[in-house]
């Protein structure tokens, strides 16, 4: 079954802040991160119940789950959700692996969208 990807607007401010920031270290290094990015998030599209349940999942309401982008420092988690109903996914954020799990505070605003 083919899955629709949809990138909620957070998580593609998310993109955006983290190609800037990445961009000032190094504008080269930016450009992979943001194809490597885009292109593991497409990969969603088929099967993304292969993907671990997120840690921070259980102060959600419906199940989230992750997909790890890079090598280790560099490691982003991809937070999704699956819509079974509709064959969709939803990339909720995308955050560094050495940022904090998201918190209760931040889970509506994800969800809301």
């Amino acid at each position: 079954m083919t899955y629709k990807v949809r990138i909620l607007p957070q998580a593609e401010a998310d993109i955006v802040q983290n190609f800037h920031a990445l961009h000032e270290l190094s504008p080269q290094a930016a450009t992979g991160w943001y194809r490597r990015v885009r292109s593991e998030i497409e990969t969603l599209t088929q099967n993304p119940a292969r993907c671990a349940v997120a840690p921070e999942a259980k102060i959600f309401q419906v199940e989230i789950r992750q997909l790890q982008s890079g090598r280790h420092p560099g490691i982003y988690r991809i937070l999704f959700r699956i819509v079974a109903e509709s064959h969709e996914v939803h990339v909720l954020t995308v955050r560094h692996g050495a940022r904090k799990l998201l918190e209760d505070k931040e889970v509506q605003r994800f969800l809301e969208s």
